[in-house]
């Protein structure tokens, strides 16, 4: 796998900046610490000791300055905006080519009292330890350390052995630095790369679990709708037909001997395993249709009031048998913009739910109230209620759950699954308020087009 040289690159810098922000911490008090020491010496002016005091106290202020600019630098990429990473590595490689004349410095100085090169061979070990710098630019900046250590190191050496055996070991530090200073190059960069390769490799296992878990997901959704289709038909709609079938062969076969009480149960049986069959169906259709995407959604102006009313005409009749009360508190001149036939196939669900779970002489209430971004629809009932636990388990197709009326009526759930799955067409959402023995309010949402999802 091929890794981005600029994001090694941009690792690295991070790398020696944070040591930027380090470095300074050891070097400035030890750095102080030679001032002052070399500042209240006492020393003729003039003499060889004063003048190499003078230069020690000065190129150790100069390192002092350094590791104040080596922060500078450091807050300033992570505070301010620096004109790019190209600038910075500039300022970078600067600072450091300050550092190794100052050791070059240094050393010249002490060979006024001292033939020892210690200060160019620490410079250059340090630097190239410490930090990360490409082999090609750490051989130019050792180069031109070393040229300036070679061309003025007879300025404050006279002795000619002395002067041959500290430029071969100036030469000897130089390779020496320079050979360390690739080797933590090199092994840096590959572990960088191999560290972004193995997290590019996570991230890809992640995405691809990720992925995996969804389809997962899909076919469990695909699963359990399959098996609730094969539920319905298998036993939702042939209980109903089976009670159509016996109801209709018993008046076939005892018409004779039945009173008419008899017969308008057996009739009114029969009416409503039909009507039941029949929206059933219509659900089922609807929900199908759904699922394979040939539903077109056709929103338009519509009159709320008006629509509702159509519905709640549609149920009267089921109302009536229990004695409960329709209230459509609507206002007569709200409008709402959605697919007239999911808003009523919404509306006949949520009602007739209201409705089978309300118990003899109760109410049901439906309500609207338009707020800025969306209309919020509510069918309220005093019914038996649900449970905390049992309203988890509404509008999923995956629980397949369903509970009997208060006339024991039966039903399979998918309605508030096709409910659901409408006001999601619309960009809305539902959701239900219920307590059990006090009654059920179910709310869908409506958002303005202009707030819907394009």
């Amino acid at each position: 796998m091929e890794v981005d040289k600029r994001i090694i690159r941009e690792q690295i810098l991070k790398q020696n900046l944070r040591r930027f922000l380090i470095m300074p911490l050891v070097s400035i008090p030890i750095n102080i610490g030679h001032i002052l020491f070399f500042t209240f010496i006492k020393s003729d002016a003039g003499s060889h000791e004063y003048e190499w005091y003078q230069g020690i106290i000065a190129s150790h202020s100069v390192l002092v300055l350094i590791a104040l600019l080596m922060l500078v630098l450091a807050f300033s990429r992570k505070k301010l905006s620096l004109p790019g990473d190209s600038f910075t590595w500039f300022f970078f490689h600067t600072i450091i080519l300050l550092i190794i004349l100052t050791g070059v410095a240094i050393t010249i100085t002490d060979q006024i009292v001292t033939p020892s090169i210690t200060p160019l061979l620490i410079t250059y070990v340090t630097v190239s330890v410490v930090f990360l710098i490409h082999p090609r630019n750490s051989i130019i900046l050792f180069l031109i350390a070393f040229g300036l250590f070679f061309f003025l190191l007879p300025y404050t050496q006279a002795n000619a052995e002395i002067l041959l055996s500290n430029r071969l070991n100036g030469l000897t530090a130089m390779g020496l630095a320079y050979i360390i200073s690739v080797i933590l190059w090199k092994n840096n960069w590959s572990g960088i790369a191999q560290t972004i390769i193995i997290e590019n490799q996570q991230k890809v296992l992640e995405r691809n679990n990720q992925e995996l878990l969804l389809q997962t997901k899909i076919l469990n959704e695909i699963n359990a709708t399959k098996n609730k289709l094969f539920s319905i038909i298998a036993h939702d709609l042939r209980n109903p037909f089976s009670n159509i079938i016996g109801f209709s062969e018993l008046l076939q076969d005892e018409l004779d001997s039945l009173n008419t009480n008899e017969i308008k149960t057996f009739a009114s049986h029969i009416n409503n395993s039909a009507n039941q069959t029949l929206k059933l169906l219509d659900n089922l259709l609807e929900w199908t249709r759904m699922q394979q995407g040939k539903i077109v959604f056709s929103p338009a102006t519509l009159d709320l009031k008006q629509l509702s009313e159509e519905v709640m005409h549609l149920l009267s009749d089921r109302a009536q048998k229990k004695n409960i009360r329709l209230v459509n508190l609507i206002a007569a001149d709200m409008k709402l913009i959605a697919d007239a036939e999911m808003l009523k196939a919404i509306l006949r669900n949520l009602l007739s739910n209201a409705v089978k779970f309300t118990r003899q002489g109760g109410k049901v209430e439906i309500s609207a109230k338009e707020y800025e971004n969306e209309t919020r629809v509510t069918i309220a009932d005093n019914g038996i209620g649900i449970s905390n636990e049992d309203v988890t388990k509404l509008f999923s197709a995956v629980t397949n759950f369903t509970i009997r009326g208060t006339d024991n009526e039966t039903g399979t759930g998918l309605g508030l699954v096709l409910c659901k799955d409408f006001i999601e067409k619309h960009d809305g959402r539902i959701w239900v308020e219920s307590k059990v023995e006090a009654g059920s309010s179910f709310t869908f949402s409506i958002p303005a087009p202009d707030k819907r999802n394009a």
